[in-house]
């Protein structure tokens, strides 16, 4: 025979994780959302024209053409700027293609890639890109590479996505990290 006991505790997502055993849940947010992203602290929430850390916290309000969640919060793009929380400039000018990175932000120009449009991280040819707190993660054929020089993983997957620790593979219903030291 088996006991198993549910019980509740609240608070912050810094205070609960420590205590979290393996399948315990934690309800992120709870409640009506338009769309929503994860976020290092939780979840951006939008309502409206309203960003929402968790649902709770303002990060950002008003108009944008597009947004990414990041680490200090939430980047606004409005026509060719990239403002952290809407405010702070982090880039403007022309590029092809944007993500967010816990510098600021990566931009495609043509075949570079550049950290705030200004650190070359990558040139060259790829197949896909994604950012990586060490730069980014390019992904030519079956080759996973950090920064187009570090092998990270060679195979075949259905998806990926880079991971602080190396990059996650998926391969049927199977999700695996591959750590890159």
């Amino acid at each position: 025979m088996k006991l198993t006991r549910t019980t509740t505790m609240e608070g912050t997502l810094n205070e609960l994780l420590p205590k979290a055993q393996n399948g315990d849940q934690i309800v992120l947010y709870e409640g009506e959302c338009d769309d929503w992203y994860p976020h290092p602290k939780g979840v951006v929430i939008r309502r409206g024209n309203k960003l929402l850390l968790n649902g709770e916290k303002l990060l950002y309000e008003g108009e944008w053409d597009s947004w990414y969640p990041h680490p200090e919060g939430v980047v606004i793009r409005r026509g060719n700027k990239l403002l952290l929380n809407g405010e702070k400039l982090l880039y403007e000018g022309k590029r092809d293609d944007w993500y967010p990175h816990p510098e600021g932000v990566v931009i495609r120009q043509g075949n570079k890639l550049l950290l705030n449009g200004e650190k070359l991280l990558y040139e060259g040819e790829w197949d896909d890109w994604y950012p990586h707190p060490e730069g980014v993660v390019i992904k030519r054929g079956d080759k996973f590479l950090l920064n187009g020089e570090k092998l990270l993983y060679e195979g075949e997957c259905d998806d990926w996505y880079p991971h602080p620790q190396g990059v996650v593979i998926e391969r049927g219903d199977k999700l695996t990290l591959v750590v890159g030291k």
